[in-house]
């Protein structure tokens, strides 16, 4: 099932003051319809969501499963970058619904 995403990086975006701009998040989707943003907990990668649940989300939604920053195949955390949050990583989540 893993083969079938489409492996992607959503390269530096622009986003509101405050969120957190600059680096890649890299991402992978299955499926179409309804957005349905999946975000581990802060450790894990895109890669620990089980295949048979997303098989079976997908059926119904568009699935986007990123890898939070620095983690997986995402920009690591730098000096330069605005420090992990949850506001960081919402608004990370937010530029990946809105491409």
């Amino acid at each position: 099932m893993d083969a079938d995403f489409e492996k992607r990086k959503l390269d530096d975006y622009e986003g509101e003051p405050g969120s957190a701009v600059g680096g890649a998040i890299a991402y992978k989707q299955i499926g179409s319809g309804t957005p349905l943003l999946l975000i581990n907990g802060y450790a894990a990668s895109k890669d620990a969501w089980d295949p048979t649940f997303l098989a079976a989300l997908a059926e119904q939604a568009g699935v986007t499963c990123p890898d939070n920053r620095g983690i997986g195949g995402s920009a690591p955390l730098t000096a330069a970058a605005a420090p992990l949050s949850i506001d960081s990583m919402a608004a990370d989540g937010l530029a990946l619904l809105n491409r």
